[in-house]
């Protein structure tokens, strides 16, 4: 998944507000930060495995490869700013 700095850092906000246990927030962040690339965000994390019951927003989690992909994420926001 190749990612602009700007949609890291959203997509980093996402996974957060995720690993934090609030779908909703994650959704939030997600549809304001990439607007119509929203869907498109979802259906990458489901394939690549970093998230799981994506068909519900209340039970969406974040999955230990999506764990991994948020350390790397901010470690790759760190390393450009």
């Amino acid at each position: 998944m190749k990612l602009s700095a700007k949609h890291a850092k959203v997509m980093a906000e996402a996974l957060k507000a995720l690993r934090a246990g609030n779908g909703r927030k994650f959704d939030d962040v997600l549809w304001l930060g990439l607007g119509d690339g929203c869907a498109e965000a979802y259906t990458a994390l489901t394939r690549h495995g970093y998230i799981a019951n994506e068909a519900d927003i209340e039970q969406v989690q974040l999955t230990d490869r999506g764990v991994l992909f948020l350390h790397k994420l901010t470690e790759s926001i760190v390393l450009v700013a």
